[in-house]
């Protein structure tokens, strides 16, 4: 659905988002289907696919509450960090403590069937539910903070700690792509078993990778 949305289309669109919302909190994420989303939003099955391409397109909407959860928590916390190695390393510790929370919620918001469309699905779920963050931070460094793309956020983050000097400015877009691979590896094993790690192993593992590759 492309264009500005009316305002009946906002709130269908809705109707169905909170109902996903709504059974992944109740019954899991993995017992969320299409069926079950019609009966809570009060609509017939069919309907959802004139506004979604299929399941796996609407849950990646429900998944983007949690995204903007962590993006307002992240900025409470870094508004009082100024140095940019604290920034990516407080970054890193608090996004792997979400994803190792809710693991089938981040994968399937990043990387699943519909990754290439998260900028698109994030900025059309700001649009349907006029969010209006909490604080946003003016300062330069911050400016990832708020998008919804990794790739994007871990180019911005590298190119602060290359602009003062701690990482050298070559390769940064390949060095991001290379920990959010790594970083999608380890997620794929937390989503197939949530035991594989513990929070602590989870973060810190990903913390280690990071240092190893930026030679930091």
């Amino acid at each position: 659905m492309s264009g500005k949305l009316t305002i009946r289309q906002k709130r269908t669109l809705a109707f169905f988002i909170e109902a996903a919302q709504k059974i992944i909190e109740r019954d899991g994420f993995d017992n969320v289907n299409i069926r079950k989303i019609a009966k809570e939003a009060g609509y017939n099955s069919a309907t959802i696919y004139n506004y979604y391409k299929d399941l796996d397109h609407l849950l990646q909407f429900a998944c983007v509450q949690y995204l903007i959860e962590y993006q307002n928590k992240l900025t409470n916390v870094l508004k009082d960090l100024s140095d940019p190695r604290d920034i990516y390393f407080t970054t890193w510790k608090i996004f792997a403590a979400e994803c190792h929370a809710r693991p089938k919620v981040y994968y399937h918001l990043f990387f699943s069937k519909h990754k290439n469309s998260i900028d698109e699905t994030f900025y059309r779920y700001i649009e349907i539910f006029d969010i209006k963050y909490e604080l946003v931070l003016k300062d330069e460094i911050f400016s990832f903070i708020t998008l919804p793309n990794l790739f994007d956020r871990h180019e911005i983050l590298l190119g602060s700690l290359a602009k003062n000097s701690i990482i050298t400015n070559r390769d940064i877009k390949e060095k991001a792509e290379i920990i959010i691979l790594t970083f999608e590896s380890m997620l794929n094993y937390l989503k197939i078993d949530p035991d594989y790690y513990t929070k602590k192993e989870f973060t810190d593992r990903i913390i280690q990778y990071s240092r190893i590759l930026l030679d930091i």
